[in-house]
């Protein structure tokens, strides 16, 4: 099948698209008109082409070359004619230079129609311009590659020249899309029939990647959009000064100020006829920055511009910059600003600032975070409140067993005789227990704290997981099961040994009471505690996970809090998790959670590699 009609008809569309879409942007424009004629041009070219393609009669192809010829000839001149005003969008072109410019096309244009008419030209074969293999050919290459070779030129000379990024890419993706359809049209148009490649003329189909080129620049950079001219550019700016609500400032290259516009004034209550003209400098009066120390006041915004002006880069931008200012009533505002320099058509640079009013924003920020500060103090108070009452809960249940078996032992044997030996041995066993209380909560309260001298080692956590196994195998539940998974060999970290086990002393025991203790009266007891060990790159994550009561979406934020526990009847001091994540967090490690109640739990300890 041959797809050449139909590429020909699609690049038709595309043409005829992009010419209605360049007078639907800007009818008014002579650029915008420019690329409507070189479309149409195109568009002519390929209809004429479908045709010819799909080999239809002589008659029908003869009629359209005299119908179309126009399109080959001229379109030359309309492509320079795009590549000068694409250069300079202000340059107006009189009558010489567009004679000179379409010329050449009108006169092969009239000689090819009048050899095609009289039956000179042989024209159903491949459509030549003039007499296929005279010296009419050799003149029309000539000019066609004189008159591309001067729009690269042209074009190529724009993009060195010109000082802005988007302007620069603009031609650069005009150039490119320009140069590569000429060239590939030469090479398959002229010169690989010279070595007998009896290939369809491609040009009119290499011409879409021009055309696609300056859709691209449309889209992307506004290329042939409205408000292109001069005349719109300025109404549009005088616009978005007039009704912006960001204060805009320009100043020109010696620093005095061109524009201030109404979003300034209201922002400093500065009227702009008191501005215009005036250098920054001379605005210590109007628009000032408050010194705390000294009370003395200078510019706020003379610190961008001249940073703009020591910077050479031609698209220097500073960073977004809050400042606090006075405005004419010496009231305070806050102000975000932002700097940047552009060069001007003389080559003199000039810097314009966008100032946005942020003071309710700054304002509101202050006062969060008072809020904040009041909340974390209210928080803070809240845990001291809760230490202390757990604290003198605890040790009041510690002296209280003391004092109460010292009164015992005071009493003697009630009638005023000494106690006996095993009532003496009884009392000092259970001071002896409550003061080991007591110590072992001292131990804990200095752990929290991070307060506990360690001696940290190698340690092998593998070891370590079996050691703390038989440690405390014994005191569990015989309900409760202990399995492990395969261990990565090599696995170690730098630690206090103790506190490691201690972590896993702590960890196992309440997976344990949450399968045994802590379930509801009725509910049988026992499960699986779980211990695993994973390489997390440079860590290593020891799981302890659980099949008991699970903890609660309510109390899960809070089971890291010291004398917080879930655990009824007095059973836990509610200091064994809090310690267990003081103690991996002095070891530069963390601990997560996770929790469904009803289901279990799993703690995730993660360690840095030895």
């Amino acid at each position: 099948m041959n797809s050449l009609p139909v590429l020909s008809a699609l690049a038709c569309l595309l043409y005829l698209d992009s010419g209605v879409l360049a007078l639907r942007l800007d009818r008014r424009a002579r650029l915008n008109r420019v690329v409507f004629c070189l479309d149409a041009l195109l568009a002519l070219w390929a209809f004429d082409s479908i045709f010819d393609y799909a080999g239809a009669n002589f008659s029908l192809v003869r009629d359209l070359y005299l119908l179309c010829s126009p399109a080959w000839n001229l379109f030359i001149g309309a492509a320079l004619h795009f590549c000068l005003l694409v250069a300079d969008r202000k340059r107006r072109l009189g009558a010489l230079a567009l004679v000179g410019i379409y010329g050449p096309g009108l006169v092969f244009w009239g000689a090819n129609f009048y050899a095609a008419a009289s039956g000179i030209a042989d024209v159903p074969g491949a459509l030549e311009p003039f007499f296929p293999d005279g010296p009419w050919r050799f003149l029309f290459w000539l000019y066609y590659s004189a008159w591309f070779a001067f729009a690269f030129l042209v074009l190529a000379r724009a993009w060195r020249r010109s000082g802005s990024p988007v302007e620069r890419k603009t031609l650069g993706v005009l150039l490119g899309t320009i140069t590569v359809p000429v060239i590939a049209g030469f090479v398959t148009d002229s010169i690989l029939p010279l070595f007998g490649l009896g290939l369809p003329d491609f040009g009119i189909l290499w011409c879409a990647i021009w055309v696609a080129g300056v859709r691209y620049a449309t889209n992307r950079y506004s290329f042939i959009a409205p408000y292109r001219n001069v005349g719109d550019s300025g109404r549009l700016f005088a616009a978005f000064l007039e009704k912006g609500r960001d204060g805009i400032i320009v100043t020109d290259p010696e620093g005095r100020i061109l524009v201030w516009n109404r979003a300034m004034e209201e922002i400093t209550g500065a009227p702009s006829g008191d501005v215009l003209g005036h250098g920054l400098m001379d605005l210590r009066d109007l628009l000032s920055l408050p010194d705390a120390d000294d009370g003395s006041a200078d510019p706020a915004l003379r610190y961008l511009v001249e940073e703009a002006f020591r910077i050479q880069e031609d698209d220097w931008s500073s960073e977004l910059t809050e400042i606090p200012i006075l405005d004419v009533e010496k009231r305070l505002h806050w102000l975000q600003s932002s700097a940047f320099s552009f060069r001007l058509t003389g080559g003199q640079r000039a810097v314009a600032a966008i100032v946005r009013d942020v003071t309710k924003e700054h304002d509101a920020a202050l006062a969060a975070a008072e809020e904040r500060r009041r909340f974390d103090r209210a928080e803070k108070m809240e845990a001291v409140g809760t230490l202390a009452a757990g604290l003198a809960h605890d040790f009041n249940n510690i002296l209280t067993g003391i004092k109460g078996t010292v009164a015992l032992l005071r009493l003697g044997d009630g009638q005023g005789g000494l106690p006996s030996s095993e009532e003496i041995g009884a009392g000092l066993d259970l001071v002896d227990a409550s003061a080991a209380r007591g110590k072992d909560l001292v131990r804990q309260l200095l752990a929290l704290a991070g307060k506990s001298p360690v001696l940290k080692v190698r340690v092998a956590l593998g070891e370590a997981i079996d050691h703390t196994i038989k440690l405390t195998r014994s005191s569990l539940d015989p309900s409760v099961a202990i399995e492990v998974a395969a261990l990565p060999p090599g696995a170690a970290v730098i630690a206090g040994a103790s506190q490691v086990e201690r972590v896993l002393i702590n960890l196992i025991i309440n997976a344990a009471d949450s399968m045994t203790v802590m379930r509801a009266p009725g509910e049988p007891w026992g499960g699986r505690v779980r211990l695993g060990l994973e390489d997390g790159g440079g860590d290593w994550i020891l799981r302890v996970s659980d099949e008991g009561v699970g903890i609660s979406a309510q109390e899960l934020p809070r089971v890291f809090d010291p004398f917080y526990t879930t655990k009824g009847g007095g059973a836990s001091h509610g200091l064994g998790l809090p310690g267990v994540l003081a103690i991996v967090e002095s070891h530069g490690g963390r601990v997560e959670v996770s929790s469904t109640a009803g289901k279990g739990s799993e703690f995730r300890v993660v360690l840095p590699k030895a």
